[in-house]
């Protein structure tokens, strides 16, 4: 079954996506037109945006801008997140020609139970149900709810209005070609210099593009993309510590070890033994998406909507 609901209104160019998944690995990967909100339902999380690191407890959200890195990582067992893509065609109305948003927006204890919060949680949680239905009704309904979020965003969300430039479809062109060389080649020694005779640019320009379109330096993607696969290789019992390090293009064990309690906070064998120690699959490389009637996320989502069940205006 898939659970991953999705719509398109083509009369509008609006397309949306939303899904329940658990949160386990390390993965890092960007959007290029989309904005990306995540809600922790269950458990706790770290989240990556950019440099910026964010531990997530359940209610907690972040809101992801197009084109900006990002990975997650479950600190305890069945977190479970609320994942909702939506285009950046749904703030077109509201721009002038060539603009986006640009918006700053994760919650922590302070913040999760602001009525901004409470609300965003309210038309989110409406929005994934609406989908996984997709009735007519469902269908009306969830293009609504994609107009309330853009709303609620510009209103009560900080936020900037970024330009568009004709350089910029060429920078995410190069941004294309040199990441996609990066996943190829991760294991092996990679240079800015290496990227910078990919694309034809000088290693200057490399550097700043890394840094002003996903957020992040280029040696802090290349080494977050070998930690990300150097997580699947720790499942196998057959390879030693020193053999993943080197095949994930670490120059020693003693360097992966630094790098991985890095970006982890423990050690390569520490998450090993988390592993071996699961007997349900806890951390290993398969992404497991929750129906919306999954008593571990049913009850959740009703109280988002709940809280506003007795007559108290939501817009």
């Amino acid at each position: 079954m898939d659970l991953i609901y999705q719509h398109e209104w083509s009369e509008s160019g609006i397309s949306v996506n939303s899904y329940v998944h658990q949160l386990r690995n390390y993965r890092y990967n960007w959007h290029e037109n989309e904005y990306e909100l995540n809600i922790v339902l269950t458990g706790s999380a770290e989240f990556v945006r950019g440099n910026d690191y964010f531990t997530l407890e359940s209610g907690d959200m972040i809101l992801i801008n197009p084109g900006v890195g990002h990975a997650s990582y479950s600190l305890m067992d069945k977190t479970a997140a609320l994942v909702i893509h939506i285009p950046q065609e749904a703030f077109k109305p509201l721009l002038e020609q060539g603009q986006s948003y640009r918006f700053i927006y994760v919650t922590d204890y302070k913040s999760r139970n602001t009525l901004t919060a409470k609300k965003l949680r309210y038309y989110a949680a409406s929005l994934y149900l609406s989908l996984a239905k997709l009735d007519r009704l469902s269908v009306f309904r969830s293009r609504a709810l994609i107009d309330l979020i853009a709303a609620l965003l510009v209103e009560e969300v900080p936020r900037t209005i970024s330009s568009y430039h004709k350089e910029d479809e060429l920078h995410k062109q190069t941004i294309r070609i040199m990441t996609k060389y990066m996943q190829e080649h991760f294991a092996e020694k990679i240079t800015l210099d290496d990227l910078a005779s990919l694309t034809q640019y000088n290693r200057t320009y490399i550097s700043t593009l890394f840094k002003e379109t996903l957020g992040i330096r280029f040696y802090d993607y290349l080494i977050r993309l070998r930690i990300s696969n150097a997580l699947y290789s720790l499942k196998d019992e057959t390879l030693t510590l020193t053999d993943v390090a080197l095949d994930n293009g670490f120059p020693d064990l003693k360097n992966f070890n630094s790098r991985f309690r890095e970006f982890m906070h423990i050690s390569p064998s520490q998450y090993r033994a988390m592993i071996r120690s699961d007997p349900h699959g806890f951390l290993i490389n398969q992404r497991h998406f929750y129906h919306p009637e999954d008593p571990l996320i049913a009850p959740v989502l009703k109280s988002y909507l709940d809280i506003f069940a007795k007559g108290k205006d939501v817009l």
